[in-house]
């Protein structure tokens, strides 16, 4: 796999921890709350793959994170 299909792998993944699991009511926080924690945990991950992506090239699991908040 390349790193960007790594990363999109993990975006999605980052996405339905929210959607499907329902990491917010897990962790007693908001929605909002939640969707920004998952973006920096995103952040960290291209951090370590040494990956960055223009604003308006986010994998498009990232940006419904984004729109949450």
């Amino acid at each position: 796999m390349t790193v960007d299909e790594v990363m999109q792998k993990v975006a999605t993944a980052l996405l339905d921890c929210l959607e499907k699991d329902h990491v917010d009511v897990c962790a007693g926080v908001s929605r909002e709350d939640a969707a920004a924690v998952l973006l920096v945990v995103f952040e960290g991950c291209c951090k370590g793959f040494n990956r960055r992506f223009a604003f308006d090239a986010q994998p498009e699991a990232i940006r419904a994170l984004m729109r949450i908040l």
